[in-house]
């Protein structure tokens, strides 16, 4: 069975660690899931935003939604460096056992203004042993998920703000 292009942006998976409420005052709408990092794409500092793809310093994911334009207000987000995260890959590659281990950037999709979750995925075709964004830790296994294009995977931030850019948390 071929996986269904589905992007969930970057969804909690296993227990979760730490969630925590963040200031956001975007222009930019934060979708349920979405990567995010400390304001630096459209918000003042010490505010978040929904992070760009390269960017270093990741923060979590999202896990309420917050609409472009709307002022101050708060953010739910699961911060803590060691949580896991289930993604899909973009289709960047075709995706294999050996991209276990891997790291990878993300793509920054749009999101749904009908389900309001993340179109945020993996970058398959950025996985390789360049220290960057996001860890691949295996495969979700389920029935409907196989390793090929647009899988679902279990991932880690790589670029955690509070673990220290380039280390394994």
């Amino acid at each position: 069975m071929a996986n269904r292009d589905t992007p969930i942006g970057f969804r909690t998976f296993g227990p979760v660690k730490s969630y925590r409420p963040y200031d956001i005052e975007s222009a930019t709408a934060c979708y349920i899931n979405d990567v995010m990092m400390y304001g630096t794409l459209d918000s003042a500092d010490g505010y978040v935003d929904p992070a760009t793809a390269g960017v270093l310093n990741l923060l979590g994911a999202s896990q309420n939604y917050h609409a472009a334009n709307a002022g101050i207000t708060t953010v739910i987000i699961a911060d803590d460096p060691s949580q896991l995260f289930l993604a899909q890959d973009n289709a960047g590659a075709t995706l294999t056992i050996a991209n276990q281990g891997d790291m990878g950037d993300f793509v920054a999709g749009a999101g749904s203004s009908t389900t309001l979750l993340s179109g945020h995925e993996i970058n398959g075709a950025t996985l390789g042993t360049t220290e960057t964004g996001f860890i691949v830790v295996d495969l979700d296994d389920r029935p409907d998920n196989a390793w090929g294009t647009w899988c679902d995977l279990i991932v880690k931030a790589y670029e955690h703000c509070y673990w220290g850019v380039g280390t394994a948390s």
